[in-house]
Formats: C-alpha cells, structure tokens, sequence
C-alpha cells in the first residue's frame, strides 16, 4: 500500500525523501472526503515504510498527515485515483483500527461506482 502511494506520487510529478516511520501513529485529517466516512479527526495506524512524499503531487488534495506533518492520505482533485502512506489492513487486539473503516468506505465507494457505471471522473458523480 505504502509503495502504490508512492508510486502515484512520482507518476504524478512528487519526489521520495527518506523518512522511515515505524509502528503505530497518530494521524490527523485535514480535509473531509467519502473514505474518511465515521473516522474521528485524529485516529492510529500502522505505518511500516523507509521513503515518503517530500510534496503534494501535482492536481492531488491532502486528505491526512501523522504527527510528525508527513503526507498520509491524497486524492486526485478530479479523478478517483487515491493513496494511502499507512498500512489501514494492519491491525491488533489492543486499539481500534480506523484503518479498516477506510477500506470499507473505498469498497464502497467502488460498488457505488460500478451500479452507477461511472466513469473515473468525479464531475459525473451526483
């Protein structure tokens, strides 16, 4: 998950930098979105990963930084291309795990479109 958001982020014009964070974080959204759906404004999640993005990618919105300011979550502005830093399928017996509500709301998110046979642009989207 961590390399697609990255990935997404140098296809998209971004740069790596080095910035390994490890274990549990506490995110913070910054910006209101579908896959956010009943997820508190500050929420843990696993991060497991070496690089992250040095800057927003070009045409993409900041949906959620950790505690240190590091990219956590974008979306493109008019596509529904997304990336997620944080591993939101790891989880433990000791803390919820918002990380699930926000694959739940992508797979969501996925069916609506598929009823709907929408096209990957958000204008179409009621």
């Amino acid at each position: 998950i961590c390399m697609g958001f990255q990935l997404i982020g140098r296809i998209y014009g971004s740069s790596l930098i080095v910035s390994e964070e490890r274990g549990w974080r506490k995110l913070k959204i910054v910006k209101d979105d579908v896959l956010l759906t009943g997820i508190p404004d500050e929420f843990f999640a696993w991060e497991n990963h070496l690089f992250t993005l040095k800057s927003l990618p070009k045409n993409f919105e900041l949906l959620a930084v950790n505690d240190s300011g590091s990219i956590q979550m974008i979306k493109h502005k008019s596509k529904y291309v997304y990336g997620v830093q944080f591993h939101p399928e790891k989880g433990d017996s000791e803390r919820f795990n918002h990380g699930y509500m926000v694959l739940l709301n992508f797979l969501t998110l996925v069916e609506y479109l598929d009823e709907k046979k929408c096209s990957l642009t958000l204008k179409q989207v009621p």
